[in-house]
């Protein structure tokens, strides 16, 4: 805000959006995107809150509707895909509201657009559990077949991801293509996710390549500063865009990826450092004092 919004600086109402995650609910912004510049990214980390201030109402939901099928685990493990089917088509339809009956592009950044997004990993949570409790059963069979084959889903996920860099999900940046544009976007999307993390969900083994790959220092380090990455990410990009001049989306692809991952990465690992480490150091400072106050009431 500092940097490319001072006109708002004293704008309460934006800056209670902000820290509350609220920005997509504000219908007629100030800014343009997804965000005032700089912070066009955290969208997605207020669909995310929002996912998880639900989720006990939607587990609540899907367990209850699993329950009414018996006591048999197959049954239920049915109904909780089935469940999360029709959580999924929810956001299809919400797809369909964003455009008719006429164009309400905020609609996009609310959590039932994004349900389809989400479905997945818990789909993948229930064939997991059920493989595990039922190891001839045909969550048991996919799980193996996934294990056997990680890279066949892998090529599922790059095709999709070329079909979805393609026109049929629109022209990026050019106005509005319409509402097929949004449900291929969805499906494409939806489809690269599961299939990208399929394999490293269901992963039998630990000590395998998919194992190594990700359990390595490199990984585990890029791992930790995730949250980082993504928070600075558009802030680092807008950075150097200013410092070399250039205009967005111009300039040499390969130069901007190596300079501004560099800047992402090494901010990410500052905060992480001098912010994230910090603040769970306080929570672990305050969390046995929390619980040693029961412990002393029962003595």
């Amino acid at each position: 805000m500092p940097l490319w919004s001072r006109d708002h600086l004293g704008d309460l109402r934006t800056w209670l959006q902000l820290v509350f995650l609220a920005q997509n609910y504000e219908p007629h912004p100030w800014w343009f995107g997804l965000g005032p510049k700089g912070l066009g990214q955290m969208w997605s980390l207020c669909v995310e809150a929002a996912f998880y201030l639900v989720l006990p109402l939607l587990a609540g939901l899907l367990a209850w509707f699993a329950r009414r099928g018996g006591a048999d685990l197959a049954t239920r493990a049915r109904r909780l895909l089935a469940g999360l089917v029709v959580l999924s088509a929810c956001s299809y339809l919400w797809t369909v509201l964003g455009y008719y009956p006429e164009y309400r592009p905020y609609l996009h950044t609310w959590l039932p657009r994004s349900l389809a997004f989400f479905t997945p990993g818990m789909a993948l949570a229930v064939v997991s559990v059920w493989a595990r409790h039922d190891k001839d059963g045909p969550a048991a069979r996919f799980v193996r077949a996934v294990n056997a084959s990680p890279g066949s889903l892998w090529l599922v996920a790059a095709l999709a991801y070329a079909v979805a860099a393609s026109p049929v999900t629109g022209i990026r940046f050019y106005g509005i293509d319409g509402v097929w544009s949004g449900l291929f976007e969805l499906a494409l999307y939806g489809s690269i996710a599961a299939c990208l993390v399929a394999p490293c969900a269901l992963l039998e083994r630990g000590d395998g390549p998919i194992g190594r790959l990700l359990g390595n220092r490199v990984m585990r380090f890029f791992g930790r500063i995730s949250y980082g990455v993504f928070l600075w990410q558009f802030f680092a990009l807008f950075l150097w865009y200013e410092f070399t001049g250039q205009q967005p989306f111009t300039g040499n692809f390969l130069v901007n990826l190596v300079m501004v991952g560099a800047l992402t990465v090494a901010l990410a690992t500052l905060s992480h450092r001098y912010v994230e480490e910090p603040a769970r150091g306080l929570l672990r400072f305050l969390r046995p004092a929390a619980t040693s106050e029961p412990a002393r009431k029962s003595a």
